[in-house]
């Protein structure tokens, strides 16, 4: 049986099977979480259906509707927490050559070759020239070693 209403000590109940609507007072009843079990078994003076429960559907519908509510928040919180680490991955800098995200940055230091070259072209003055671009960065693989400007591939 299905309950449509609660009027003060009636229950307004209607047959699963014909929909006929019939009252049954609440004496004859004990109350559950689904709705009403009912002290003696009923029988539906159309269709003959034999019950012995009244269902509250529309609050266990209601509840079904709260709780897949619930699961589509969750579903979508771990969605969203799913997108966050994904694009944290993707946003990691890589090395070019082998893909690895274990990479080092450091300004490039004093070059001995510009140095020798500029102390064989212009004398003792031009060995300032391996200062030049030292304040240049440059990243290095720490798995495969391989070397790059910063910004540029």
């Amino acid at each position: 049986m299905n309950l449509i209403k609660e009027e003060g000590d009636l229950l307004l109940v209607q047959c699963n099977l014909c929909k006929k609507e019939f009252t049954i007072e609440k004496k004859k009843c004990i109350k559950t979480s689904e709705g009403y079990e009912l002290k003696e078994k009923i029988k539906c003076n159309i269709c003959g259906e034999i019950d012995s429960s009244i269902v509250n559907y529309r609050k266990m519908l209601k509840f079904y509707n709260m709780t897949e509510k619930k699961r589509n928040l969750r579903t979508f919180e771990s969605e969203k927490k799913a997108q966050v680490q994904n694009s944290s991955i993707k946003n990691q800098i890589r090395c070019p050559k082998c893909g690895s995200t274990q990479i080092t940055s450091n300004n490039k230091g004093f070059s001995v070759g510009k140095a020798v070259g500029g102390l064989a072209l212009f004398g003792q003055v031009g060995l300032l020239g391996g200062f030049l671009g030292s304040k240049k960065v440059v990243v290095t693989c720490l798995k495969c070693g391989n070397q790059w400007k910063a910004g540029k591939l």
